[in-house]
C-alpha cells in the first residue's frame, strides 16, 4: 500500500513493519525465502521511537491508543484508563513520542506533547508488573512543568517500604502526598481500568 513506514522492529526472527494504519511482517532468511504479509489492517504505529519491547510483546502508540502486540494476532488496547490524555495530545508532534522501559521498576514510560505544546511536556507510566498482579492496566499520567522532570522508585532503608520520588528540573525532590523541599505539594493520581 502507499502508507509510509512508521516503525521497524525485529521480533523472534521476523521483521515487524509498522505503517500509519497497518502492520506487516517480513519473514525468511534470504530474498528467495522472504515472505511479506499484512497481518493488521486497522491499527498502525505513530512513531518508531514509541515502540518498546517487553517479553516478546511490542507496546506502541497508535493514533487513538497504546497497544500491546505479540507479532501475530491483533493488537490489544491497554490504554483505556488514560484515553483522554492520548486523544488530547498534540498529534502534529507524534514523531517526537518516545517510549522507554524501566526494567527495574516494571514500568514503560511514554513522553509526548499535550495539545498546543511544542515540547514533550507529559508522561504516561504503564505499570505492567502491577497490571499483571491486579489483572487490569495500571497507569499514572504525569503532567510536567518542564520536560526534564523525572521519577524514581525508592526503597526506604529504614522501613523497607517502596516510595515513588520525583526529581524536578530545579533539583528539588519529593514524594507523592508529601512536599518538595520548597514546601510545594506534589499530587499524583494512579489509574487502573475498571
Amino acid at each position: 500500500d502507499s502508507d509510509a513506514i512508521t516503525g521497524l522492529w525485529a521480533l523472534e526472527g521476523i521483521l515487524v513493519i509498522f505503517k500509519a494504519s497497518s502492520i506487516w511482517t517480513l519473514s525468511g532468511n534470504s530474498p528467495s525465502t522472504f515472505f511479506l504479509r499484512k497481518i493488521v489492517t486497522d491499527v498502525g504505529c505513530r512513531n518508531h521511537f514509541s515502540i518498546v519491547e517487553k517479553d516478546q510483546i511490542l507496546y506502541f502508540m497508535g493514533e487513538r491508543a497504546i497497544f500491546a502486540f505479540d507479532g501475530s494476532s491483533s493488537p490489544v488496547e491497554i490504554s483505556e484508563p488514560v484515553r483522554p490524555e492520548i486523544t488530547g495530545r498534540n498529534f502534529a508532534r507524534d514523531r517526537y513520542v518516545v517510549g522507554a522501559h524501566d526494567y527495574a521498576n516494571g514500568i514503560i514510560w511514554w513522553s509526548y506533547s499535550s495539545a498546543g505544546s511544542s515540547t514533550n511536556n507529559k508522561l504516561l507510566a504503564f505499570f505492567y508488573r502491577n497490571s499483571e498482579r491486579v489483572g487490569k492496566p495500571s497507569w499514572l499520567p504525569w503532567v510536567l512543568n518542564t520536560p526534564v522532570t523525572t521519577g524514581i522508585l525508592y526503597t526506604n532503608p529504614t522501613t523497607k517500604t517502596r516510595e515513588l520520588w520525583y526529581g524536578m528540573s530545579d533539583g528539588r525532590l519529593g514524594k507523592s502526598g508529601g512536599l518538595t523541599d520548597n514546601a510545594v505539594s506534589i499530587e499524583t493520581r494512579w489509574r487502573t481500568a475498571r
